[in-house]
């Protein structure tokens, strides 16, 4: 993937894909993903707020919306995380490489 998109390889780290799938393990049909950073940080076996900074760091790469629910405690409650700006990235680059496999074979075939 890192051929096909800038942030691949330089910005995301495998911790970061650790957090997007850990995310998309708990997508549900139509509804929104919920979860505490508690609750996905004892997931994936680190704290809280090491779980919160990485998430930041997607957030801030485009590729992660999280939106804080409406609680007295904000911070400790759940937030819903959107993983549609990945999914987006995911898929540029799915047809970035079938676009590459298409001009390859083109010229394969033409040796």
């Amino acid at each position: 993937m890192g051929r096909y998109d800038r942030h691949v390889g330089t910005d995301i780290q495998p911790r970061h894909l650790m957090l997007v799938i850990a995310l998309a393990c708990r997508k549900f049909r139509d509804k929104p993903i919920r979860a505490t950073w508690q609750n996905l940080g004892s997931g994936l076996g680190v704290r809280a707020d090491t779980l919160r900074r990485w998430a930041y760091e997607l957030r801030d790469l485009e590729l992660l919306e999280i939106k804080p629910t409406t609680r007295s405690d904000a911070r400790n409650g759940p937030n819903e995380f959107d993983l549609a700006p990945f999914v987006e990235l995911l898929q540029e680059a799915d047809e970035c490489w079938r676009q590459s496999e298409v001009a390859r074979k083109g010229r394969e075939a033409t040796q």
